[in-house]
């Protein structure tokens, strides 16, 4: 549901800001430090970045059955993106309590936080070089699945998007550029295009 109607972050939020995936949360968890701390009153995980100190708190707000929240200050629950592949009736989430900080499924009828990140638009190779009629892809690695993509020139080289996939084909020769935009976010990502001549 990243970056669609169903997003509650760019609902809510709008901007560049979206739900985080399940890859988000995996990377904050091999890449920080964790400790159940209190911070003003309010208990919760301190993640502490391994590279530069940076540092976020994330409250252990429990969750929401209909209208039963339980778990207030004992345990953390944040939403991501991704829905679990075993079963469309549940989805990953960031789970923590005073002893454990790990990535989970849960139902999705559960009512729990969310904690919006910044879409970051970032491609598998900023370079291609093909032969005339040769194809080539570029992975678009994050962002936020809603993209766009536009060559500086149709006569050197062409793109067409599927899903996460930028292919381009090789049309005639010269240099040309192809730009991949984040509807969402508005950020681009360039990609260089050198079609060589057909050898004989």
């Amino acid at each position: 549901i990243r970056g669609t109607q169903y997003d509650v972050a760019q609902i809510q939020w709008g901007g560049t800001w979206l739900l985080p995936t399940q890859e988000h949360i995996e990377e904050l968890l091999n890449n920080c430090t964790h400790e159940w701390t209190m911070l003003n009153g309010v208990k919760g995980v301190k993640f502490t970045s391994k590279t530069n100190g940076s540092s976020i708190f994330l409250p252990a707000a429990g969750k929401r059955y209909d209208s039963v929240l339980g778990e207030t200050g004992v345990k953390g629950n944040y939403w991501t993106s991704t829905q679990d592949n075993s079963s469309n009736a549940f989805a990953y989430c960031l789970c923590f309590d005073a002893f454990l900080t790990y990535c989970s499924d849960l139902p999705r009828n559960n009512g729990v936080s969310i904690r919006p990140v910044i879409a970051s638009l970032q491609i598998s190779s900023t370079e291609l070089s093909l032969i005339v009629g040769e194809k080539g892809t570029v992975e678009i690695n994050s962002g936020s699945g809603n993209y766009i993509e536009q060559s500086s020139d149709a006569n050197v080289a062409t793109a067409t998007l599927s899903g996460d996939t930028v292919t381009v084909t090789a049309v005639g020769e010269g240099i040309a550029t192809i730009t991949v935009t984040d509807r969402i976010s508005r950020q681009t990502a360039a990609i260089e295009v050198t079609v060589r001549p057909k050898p004989f």
